[in-house]
């Protein structure tokens, strides 16, 4: 939750514009995650392109990209993505070569399909 999210959150007394402003809330986060997503490829992509000198950095970001994200899908209660998202955000602060960050993120992928069609 942003600040601007919080003070608009705590500035209100009346419960149904409270309970709105939470939907609100939740369903923007929902609406982020595939692009989360994206920005995840993105920085496995990079990863694989790079020369060994420039991966930490780029791990460093992976890194947090996964926390991120993990963050809101733990927010969101989607096990399920949270736990793959664990997975990517640990394996990128491990040695694990690009291959397998991709691997890993196939699993966040698949993890979000499965959540959202859960809810369909």
């Amino acid at each position: 939750m942003t600040s601007a999210d919080s003070s608009n959150f705590s500035g209100s007394h009346d419960p149904n514009q409270r309970a709105a402003r939470l939907r609100e809330i939740e369903d923007r986060m929902r609406r982020e995650i595939p692009a989360n997503l994206l920005n995840l490829r993105r920085l496995v992509h990079l990863l694989s392109q790079l020369p060994a000198a420039g991966v930490p950095a780029q791990r460093d970001e992976l890194r947090h990209a996964a926390h991120r994200l993990r963050g809101r899908a733990g927010m969101l209660q989607l096990a399920p993505l949270c736990e793959a998202v664990a997975c990517l955000e640990q394996a990128s602060g491990d040695d694990v070569d690009a291959v397998g960050l991709d691997r890993l993120l196939e699993a966040c992928q698949q993890a979000y399909l499965d959540a959202t069609h859960d809810e369909h």
